[in-house]
Formats: C-alpha cells, structure tokens, sequence
C-alpha cells in the first residue's frame, strides 16, 4: 500500500514538473515570437512598402527609362530585385490606369480626390498588390470590368459611382490608416470619404457582373460602415498614427539601406533575443564553470531519480523487515 501511495505521488510530482517546465517554455516562446515580430514588422515591412512623396514621381512625371537592354538589362534588374526586393512598376501602373479610366489614388492626394467630389459621389476601390500577386491582378480585371458596366449604364442612378485603385505596397500610410491587410480589398467610400465600407472579394464574388449589380441596385449599402475604436475618430486612432509616424521616422534610416544587410541584422538579434531568453537565470555561472551548480535536469531524468529512490526505500524497508522476523 505504502509503495503504490508512493507512486502516485511520483507521478503527481512528475506531472508537476512537467507543466512548470511547459508554462516556461511556452511563454519564453509567446516572448520571443512577440519581439521577433515587432523587429520584423518594423525593420523588412517599412523598407519594403514605404513609398514618399520625394521618391515617387509625379503622376504627370514620366519615370526614367530603365537602363540598359537585352540581357544586361535582364541581369541588373534580376540582381536589383534580388538585393532591393520587387518594386512598382510605376510607368506600367500609369499606363494602364490611363487606358482603363480609373483614378488612382495615393497617399498624399486621397483627402483631396474625396473633397473634390459631391455628395452624391460613391468611391468604388481596389485595393490590389504587386502585377505578379495574381489574386490582386484578377480582381483588378474584375474591377475594371465592372466600371466599363456602370460607364455604359442607361439607367438613371441616384448614385454616381467612380472608380479608382490603391496599390497596398506603395501607399501604405492610408492603407494602414484603414487597417488593410494582405490584399486585395474593396473599400466603398461615400459622403467624400466620411463613410468606408470594406468587402473581401469573395463577399461579392469573383465577377464584374454580379460587382455592378451589387451597385446598381444599392445592396453594397447593406454592408456597414466601419465604426470603431481603432477608426477615424475612435478612442485608438491615436495608436495607429502613432504606428504610422514611427514607421516614417524609421524608414528615413532604412530607406537606403539593401534588404540583405537587414535580413542579417535581424537575424542576429533574434539569435541574440534566444541567447538571452534561455541563458540560466541569477546570476549562476554557465554549467561547466568552476563552481558552478550542475545543469537541470530534464522532467524524465527527475522523474528516473525518483522511482529509483522509491525502490531503494522499498527494498530498504523488506529488508529490515525480514530480519525482525528472524
């Protein structure tokens, strides 16, 4: 009776240790995964998708030329792509924002295209990524189809529906403003942007049809209108243009900075951040030292202890019994 007693309280101490050990290592992880992306988040995410005013051209400013041709062009752009990672085409996005008739809306001139406008204006955007994000490139056809629908539209509206695109990587002040993330997006702003309403794709279906139709006949009005703490004046917008003013401020040091160089430092202060969260605590010296207490024991090595000192006070204990019978 006394032995099996024993092992149930060596595999409720086991059970113990077990958790102890779990809780630590999973909130050292929860710690480390928390820092990491904050270091990522604002390191490799600013770099990447800030786009001011100084290094975009104007809309009426043809971009430069590319340099070079045939191969050699092909080899320093691959080689421009591998160091700086992929950027807009800002020419080609030009080009066919002409062709299409849609408006395209930036950073600094969004306030201005929505005060410009009436009352009775309803903005219809595509918020879409890279030309190769194939599913921001489908629904950008899809977009466009459906503005080609409502320009030949016969039918009186009370609604005067415009058409305009984003692109998530370069304007990412507005697009963190609105709280977008991963492209693509349909935003419906009405009352010269007072009003957003925001809708997956999927929500209206993949086709310009079944899009124009949710227009005309007034059921995107059905969706509602972004209210928040985290919106336009929320209790936490603060937060966000907190967020947006750091990322600024953090991308004057990075801007000109290859991606590579980044992906280095980061790398070492995560390895430096796992350094540190797993070194002893105290101030014990590293095991191995001089001095130094010995490591700690894995949750099996503890438990192999324990049964091997309840079998030896067990045999201990038969042992002393039988020579009293003796």
């Amino acid at each position: 009776m006394q032995i099996g007693h024993r092992r149930e309280l060596l595999n409720d101490s086991c059970a113990r240790l077990h958790s102890a050990d779990t809780a630590m290592l999973s909130f050292r992880s929860l710690l480390l995964l928390l820092v990491t992306l904050l270091v990522v988040g604002l390191s490799t995410t600013a770099a990447e998708s800030i786009s001011t005013s100084e290094d975009t051209p104007a809309p009426d400013t043809p971009a430069p030329a590319a340099a070079g041709g045939g191969l050699f062009g092909l080899a320093k752009k691959l080689i421009s792509v591998g160091i700086n990672g992929q950027s807009t085409d800002l020419e080609a996005q030009r080009k066919q924002d002409s062709e299409d008739g849609i408006e395209r809306l930036t950073d600094e001139n969004i306030k201005d295209v929505f005060e410009s406008g009436t009352d009775d204006d309803v903005w219809v955007i595509a918020v879409h990524g890279l030309a190769s994000d194939i599913p921001s490139a489908n629904f950008v056809e899809i977009h466009k189809n459906a503005s080609i629908l409502a320009n030949n539209n016969t039918k009186p509206l009370d609604t005067n529906f415009r058409f305009a695109r984003l692109n998530y990587q370069d304007e990412w002040k507005i697009c963190s403003k609105w709280l977008l993330f991963k492209p693509p997006w349909l935003v419906i702003a009405s009352k010269k942007g007072e009003e957003l309403r925001f809708l997956r794709p999927a929500q209206v279906r993949a086709d310009a049809e079944l899009l124009w139709a949710v227009l005309e006949n007034g059921r995107w009005t059905t969706a509602e209108v972004w209210q928040s703490k985290w919106s336009e004046g929320g209790s936490r917008e603060w937060l966000v243009d907190l967020y947006i003013n750091l990322t600024a401020k953090l991308y004057k040091y990075t801007a000109n900075i290859p991606k590579w160089p980044l992906m280095i430092l980061i790398s070492m202060a995560g390895q430096y951040l796992l350094t540190w969260l797993h070194k002893p605590s105290g101030n014990n010296p590293p095991a191995g030292t001089p001095g130094a207490p010995a490591a700690a024991a894995t949750p099996e090595e503890r438990a192999a202890v324990l049964r091997d000192a309840v079998k030896k006070s067990g045999s201990s204990k038969a042992e002393g019994e039988g020579k009293k019978e003796k």
